[in-house]
């Protein structure tokens, strides 16, 4: 009975014994995963996540009729191109945005505006475009020239990807057109990341010709 007792009393020990050390690695592994672990993300810096996202993509969402798609038919520079249409050639003056000077004979080139113009060309050169107006803008320019948003496709406005790129200034002529918050706000970011033009090794945000 006594030889028994011991026995029993030996066992409990072991289960104490492995019941402890079980208990302490269980423990052990909770604090190294709940250390290891990343704190949770706030939603707001998640959104903004997105925000950003969807703005280096060039995408905004249309608020006017897209008219088209045109053949563009020629690249002016990084503000202005043309368009073939039913009606012939239409030569676009691009809203909201302004690139330095390159095309005028009487003044030298304006700071990235070579840049400018070979990024219009990479992007729109032998592609269709369509084209938005804006009823608070008028048709035309006092040259003649339409303006428009012009829309890479029925996402992407390439008047945006231009600014977001650092290829053209944000520009209101006189009134707030349509998309003015989203090209401001689109130049703040290209401006603070010292993009394209915004860059000290290229025209430090200087454009403007001589």
């Amino acid at each position: 009975m006594v030889r028994w007792l011991g026995v029993a009393l030996a066992l409990a020990s072991i289960a104490m014994v492995t019941g402890c050390a079980t208990a302490g690695s269980a423990a052990s592994a909770s604090s190294s995963s709940s250390s290891s672990s990343s704190p949770p993300v706030d939603s707001s810096l998640r959104s903004s996540a997105s925000a950003l996202d969807s703005v280096s993509q060039g995408e905004v969402t249309p608020k006017g009729e897209l008219q088209g798609p045109f053949p563009v038919t020629r690249v002016v520079d990084g503000d202005t191109i043309h368009v073939d249409t039913s009606q012939g050639d239409l030569k676009v003056r691009l809203i909201g945005i302004d690139t330095p000077e390159t095309v005028d004979p009487n003044r030298p080139d304006g700071c990235f505006g070579a840049e400018a113009s070979a990024q219009a060309q990479r992007l729109l050169a032998g592609t269709s475009v369509y084209l938005e107006l804006d009823p608070s803008q008028g048709d035309t320019d006092r040259f003649g020239r339409t303006l428009a948003f012009v829309w890479m496709s029925r996402q992407e406005m390439f008047n945006l990807i231009m600014v977001q790129q650092g290829f053209a200034t944000e520009y209101t002529y006189d009134k707030p057109y349509a998309y003015q918050a989203e090209f401001q706000a689109a130049q703040a970011q290209a401006r603070a990341a010292q993009t394209g033009l915004w860059s000290p090794s290229t025209c430090n945000g200087v454009v403007r010709n001589p």
